[in-house]
């Protein structure tokens, strides 16, 4: 056992390196001797130095160096871990693979991937557990290896996946998970000749994420009501869920519920009903509902009151809505 606290430098961004932080400042078993922003790089856009501002608060009032280098990867950076006498690099969300870090002596790199690896390795795990329709995901600390996300489990939790979770609610809910496991992340670190590791080609075959883009938002009337609802809560809050109704006119979704089809033999992609506060279109054996959808024109967004009124001429009940899945700016 080692006779010191374990000294960690957390790097990363957002919802998951703050919760870390929060839980590795109050754990006496170690000491954070600096934090890595992903905003802290030289060339980080506005939005990151924005969406990383109260993990930065939380590291001035801990008066915790700040670290800033153009990359992980910075020779100058793996001499400044030597400096402060680092005993393990942790990661919580970084969009760059680590190369010659990896090769700094004496120093481990530990990776918190908020799934249950080896499924939905890479960039957005909420998004693709959600659309696969997975019951449990969960947040795994690995040792970093070459590869993304293929590194041995040291640490692995899981947490059920609700049928009305979001990307937004599930990535909220992996980051309280993260960080209630620090104690025990800590506690393996401050023991590393026990550490025990799982290889994850013993866990089952990998499956893979990725980034949300415009197109995963378009919603498709040839799938069923269980998969467009999966849909729009995966890419929720990344994308803004929408379909074409004409060709300068979309509705926009911030909400969506099932039921059972109300018309039978209803033609897949028909409006069924428009009610005060619902639009209901039909989707196979079952009615997807949104909650006051947005209709824009030209780009511009209206709201329910006058979409509901202008959506009454535009898609009356029985409209068959259209399937072209082109691309605008809306």
């Amino acid at each position: 056992m080692q006779s010191s606290k374990v000294r960690i430098l957390l790097a990363g961004h957002g919802v998951l390196t703050r919760g870390l932080l929060q839980a590795l400042l109050v754990n006496t078993e170690c000491e954070v001797v600096g934090v890595f922003l992903w905003s802290n790089r030289t060339n980080a856009s506005v939005a990151a130095k924005r969406y990383d501002q109260a993990s930065r608060r939380l590291v001035r009032k801990g008066a915790i160096p700040e670290i800033r280098y153009n990359s992980i990867n910075d020779p100058d950076f793996q001499k400044r871990l030597s400096e402060l006498e680092v005993d393990c690099v942790l990661i919580g969300s970084w969009g760059e693979k680590l190369t010659t870090a990896l090769e700094t002596k004496n120093v481990l790199f530990v990776n918190c991937h908020p799934s249950l690896l080896p499924f939905h390795r890479g960039a957005n795990p909420y998004f693709t557990t959600i659309v696969a329709g997975d019951v449990e995901s969960g947040v795994s600390f690995h040792l970093i290896d070459e590869g993304y996300d293929t590194g041995p489990l040291i640490l692995q939790n899981r947490l059920a996946v609700h049928d009305t979770d979001t990307g937004y609610s599930l990535r909220q809910r992996c980051s309280e998970l993260a960080a209630s496991m620090t104690d025990q992340l800590v506690e393996i670190l401050n023991n590393r000749d026990a550490m025990q590791i799982t290889a994850q080609e013993n866990l089952g075959e990998p499956s893979y994420s990725r980034q949300v883009t415009q197109e995963d938002a378009i919603l498709d009337w040839n799938q069923d009501a269980l998969t467009l609802h999966r849909q729009i809560r995966a890419v929720t809050p990344w994308r803004q869920p929408n379909f074409k109704i004409g060709s300068v006119s979309r509705l926009v979704i911030s909400a969506a519920q099932n039921r059972s089809a109300k018309i039978n033999q209803a033609k897949r992609g028909s409006v069924v009903e428009i009610t005060n506060d619902m639009v209901w279109i039909n989707a196979g054996d079952q009615d997807i509902g949104f909650k006051q959808p947005r209709l824009t024109l030209f780009g511009i967004m209206m709201s329910w009151t006058w979409s509901k009124s202008l959506l009454s001429y535009m898609m009356p009940v029985g409209t068959r809505l259209p399937t072209n899945h082109k691309v605008s700016n809306y």
